[in-house]
């Protein structure tokens, strides 16, 4: 059988704000989620800094990443990575028309 390896893909990997529930809501969704969340070692590790790999139903491996806390390498450059900001609903958002 052909694994997603094999066509050059060995995973991706999406920023998340609560790696616990969107570990629920893709098992829920048919996923099945690998050992974890662990917690982020070596440059990345940090107070609630975690990662999961799961596995979608079609056979892609995901892997979701949080690091809410600042990282030991931020100490030694201004320089940071891009984060999205959260999606947040807002009351006063309108509907399309």
């Amino acid at each position: 059988a052909v694994t997603a390896t094999d066509l050059g893909v060995q995973h991706f990997a999406i920023y998340v704000d609560d790696i616990d529930a969107v570990k629920d809501r893709m098992v829920a969704a048919g996923a099945t989620a690998m050992e974890g969340p662990s917690p982020l070692n070596g440059p990345e590790a940090g107070e609630g800094n975690r990662w999961l790999y799961v596995q979608a139903p079609w056979g892609g491996l995901i892997e979701l990443v949080t690091y809410p806390s600042a990282q030991p390498w931020e100490q030694t450059t201004s320089l940071r990575r891009w984060k999205a900001a959260s999606a947040k609903p807002t009351s006063d958002r309108k509907e399309s028309q």
